[in-house]
């Protein structure tokens, strides 16, 4: 088992190929601790076994691997020339300390190095690779990166990025590879154990008796096929509940037209939110929008919006209206450090508690939010408290009274991962694109 804590990048001395397999000779610095013939040492995130070693020089170690075709096709190893850096973690004993993650050094594919960008002191790097891998990387998660233990800072479709601090780029290998180049991936070893419990609690039974058949889920509300009862349930014969982070057709949706936005609540999923200063936008500005979303209203129904028209209105409206709030018009009190760190305290007060809290960022005159309602919290009741909180400190805070906060805000429920992703850089690129 390893952990991705690199502890050292050697060299690579040679590649001599025997076949379809291989010996590989790795150049390092001689460890405290003897190496022993057959143990474990993860190369690039490959678990080898050490068949030989000798002292090349005062200080230094030669180690001999075998190299099977399996591992060949696997992973970028035979594309290392003679001199590359590999970068070298011994085997977790116990007692060890467990800095990164858990590793078994069985690499589940490739990737290939998109881009590599400098951000201050740090380097963002993105990888990208096929579907199959893509579905067992998730935003926030751990990863194995040539052997190294990260954590994932972006995700898209095809693609991933992570964040490389200074000292990790110093001292492993990633600072002499290039665009273009391949590197081994491992994806989180617990992930992927959820994964194939989930899929197998999700696989239907094959060619069930009629008899035999489930209650059957709709909409949320259990139906039995037959009015006969049944014997009791045992707890362990329920079926597996599906967790919906984001909207779910198949359950009902609250819409609420009572402003002039129609608002729609699910429940327990991510909803984007932006709600602005009452002064953000210019009066005559927010009645020409008002009146020319009653028009559009008025010939459509909002209780039955197709999805061509849900698009419609967010390009004609909600693109519209982002952008009207990053010019920075209105009193722009928010720009205040001060004032701005009273709205993001109240945000974070209750995260875990009633809500669950994403990506924020507090503009000028408006704040943007990915939020996730817990049970029993509902998004109207979660907006309100943060208004009228803040309104109250921040007026404390000014000298003066009044309305602070635009009545209403702008909600959306995100409809898949890849929308929430995109939501992401939205809210984190928010500040450079308001200039």
């Amino acid at each position: 088992m390893f952990t991705g804590i690199v502890q050292q990048a050697g060299r690579v001395a040679s590649m001599t190929f025997e076949g379809t397999a291989g010996v590989l000779k790795i150049d390092a610095a001689a460890w405290d601790e003897a190496l022993v013939l057959g143990e474990s040492i993860a190369v690039e995130g490959v678990c080898l076994t050490v068949t030989a070693h000798r002292a090349s020089a005062p200080g230094r170690v030669e180690i001999s691997f075998d190299v099977l075709e399996e591992t060949f096709r696997r992973t970028n190893l035979s594309e290392k020339p003679p001199g590359a850096l590999v970068n070298l973690e011994r085997a977790c004993r116990v007692g060890d300390a467990l800095g990164g993650h858990i590793l078994s050094g069985h690499v589940d594919g490739v990737g290939t190095i998109v881009s590599i960008e400098p951000t201050g002191r740090d380097w963002v790097v993105t990888i990208g690779c096929a579907p199959e891998l893509m579905q067992g990387i998730v935003y926030k998660g751990s990863i194995a990166v040539n052997g190294i233990s990260l954590t994932v800072a972006g995700v898209e479709d095809d693609r991933f990025s992570i964040y490389i601090i200074p000292h990790t780029w110093e001292v492993t290998s990633l600072h002499e590879q290039q665009p273009g180049e391949r590197v081994n991936l491992e994806i989180d070893m617990l992930g992927k154990y959820v994964k194939k419990y989930v899929e197998a609690m999700m696989r239907p039974e094959p060619a069930p008796r009629e008899q035999d058949a489930p209650a059957t889920i709709v909409g949320g509300a259990s139906s039995s096929p037959s009015a006969e009862p049944g014997p009791k349930p045992r707890e362990q014969d329920a079926p597996a509940t599906m967790m919906w982070e984001y909207f779910n057709p198949m359950t009902e949706i609250d819409i609420r037209t009572s402003g002039h936005l129609p608002h729609w609540e699910q429940g327990s999923v991510w909803y984007f939110v932006t709600f602005r200063l009452a002064d953000a936008l210019p009066r005559e500005v927010v009645e020409e929008m008002q009146q020319q979303r009653e028009r559009w209203k008025q010939t459509h129904d909002l209780n039955h919006l197709s999805r061509e028209e849900l698009a419609e209105y967010y390009r004609l409206f909600s693109e519209r209206y982002q952008n009207l709030l990053n010019a920075g018009s209105g009193s722009c009190v928010l720009r205040e450090p001060a004032i701005a760190r009273i709205v993001y305290d109240a945000l974070r007060f209750f995260d875990h508690q009633r809500y669950d809290l994403d990506e924020v960022v507090v503009m000028p005159n408006h704040v943007h939010l990915l939020v996730k309602p817990l049970a029993g919290h509902g998004l109207t009741d979660i907006l309100h408290s943060w208004k009228s909180y803040t309104a109250n400190r921040i007026n404390e805070r000014l000298g003066r009274v009044g309305q602070l906060w635009q009545h209403e805000s702008y909600d959306h429920i995100v409809r898949n991962e890849a929308a929430m992703n995109a939501i992401r850089r939205y809210i984190r690129e928010n500040p450079s694109k308001a200039g």
